[in-house]
This record gives C-alpha cells, structure tokens and sequence, in this order.
C-alpha cells in the first residue's frame, strides 16, 4: 500500500489519507488520538437484543436470513459503529436498516423488529412504513412503474389509499404534477426548460 509520498502505509487509513484530494465540508478525517471504543460492560450490553445482537439472534426476526447473508459483518460493525459514537441508537438503526434491505435483496423473510421505542420508521405525509412493500406504490409519473415491480420485497413507506407518489411525498391523486419533454414536475413547480432560461413554465397539473 504505496502511500502518495512514496512510502508503504501502516494501515488503511493512513493510506487513504495521503491521496485525498480535497476537503468536503461535513466530513472530517476521524477520530483525533485513538477512537473511543467499549469496556466489556458497553460491550456485553451492545451485544444484547436491546443493541446489535438482534441482528444474529438464532430465534429473532433475521433468523430466516442468517443463511442466506452471513450477520457476523454485520453485527461487528454495529458494535463498532455504536461503540465509536457512545451508545448511540441512531448508528444501531442504520445497520439493521442495512442487514435488512441485504436480507430483503436475498429474498429471505425478514419479521417485524422496529416499533415506536425501537428504530421507529419516519415517513412522509400521507404515508404509512411498510416492512414488505412491493415497490409498486402508486405514482404521478405514468411511466415510472418498473418491469420488476412487485417481484422484490422492500422496506419502506407507502402512500395511503387515494394518494400517488409526487417526487419524494405522497399528494391526492388530483394533485399531481405534469411531464413536460419526458421530465416530471410538481404540481405548482416552476422551471426552465430551455438551457438559456428564456422561457419560464409552471406546472399546473395538466
């Protein structure tokens, strides 16, 4: 691992370090010293069902999945992840959100895990979570439905019965946007279709 300066890097790290380019706001470097990590106390407790550990629990809701998408990595990345952030709930839900979606990708059967205390799921207005969507849900745009459709089951939210999928948030269906040279716009959007900004439209829904 030839770092930029010429030499061999110790580790990963140090060798991505050397050949970043650029700074990108929001992003930093890591942690400054060694990163915080888990006396055996936070770790036994992480490991529980109430932290990562439902993610390879034999009888819990991935059990149908641990032949089919091995836990292991992934429960030794939520204990890390939530070791480095000091218990934090937000960093667990991400990675049963992930084992989730590789499980749902694999076709296994994944059973309910998430409730309004535990990784409770945020949905749009007008939409209800859904832990097997068909990917079907009903939208705006008249083309957009996939070949596909229905054929994976996915996490996710749905529109409630007589709304359609409108961008990124459910509306009446009599609320829709428009299609104007192949591109959907929401209803009341404003936009330019010619690339010197001369012509100003607004979709009005028809």
């Amino acid at each position: 691992m030839q770092m930029r300066n010429g030499k061999q890097a110790s580790t990963p790290e140090a060798l991505g370090q050397s050949w970043k380019v650029a700074t990108i706001p929001g992003c930093v470097d890591g942690c400054s010293g060694p990163c915080p990590g888990c006396n055996d106390t936070q770790r036994a407790l992480y490991s529980t069902n109430s932290y990562c550990g439902l993610i390879s629990d034999p009888a819990g809701p991935f059990r149908d999945c641990h032949s089919k998408v091995d836990p292991a990595g992934f429960l030794s990345d939520c204990l890390y992840d939530v070791c480095l952030y000091q218990g934090s709930r937000n960093m667990q839900c991400k990675t049963l959100t992930a084992y989730t979606a590789a499980c749902q990708l694999k076709g296994a059967t994944v059973y309910s895990w998430r409730s309004d205390q535990f990784c409770d799921a945020q949905c749009p207005s007008n939409s209800h979570y859904e832990l097997c969507t068909s990917g079907c849900t009903g939208s705006c745009e008249k083309d957009s439905t996939l070949s596909n459709c229905g054929a994976q089951c996915m996490e996710g939210c749905a529109c409630y019965e007589g709304y359609l999928m409108s961008g990124d948030e459910c509306v009446p269906a009599n609320q829709c946007g428009c299609t104007y040279e192949g591109k959907y716009y929401q209803h009341g959007q404003v936009f330019y279709p010619d690339a010197l900004c001369q012509k100003e439209c607004t979709c009005n829904g028809t």
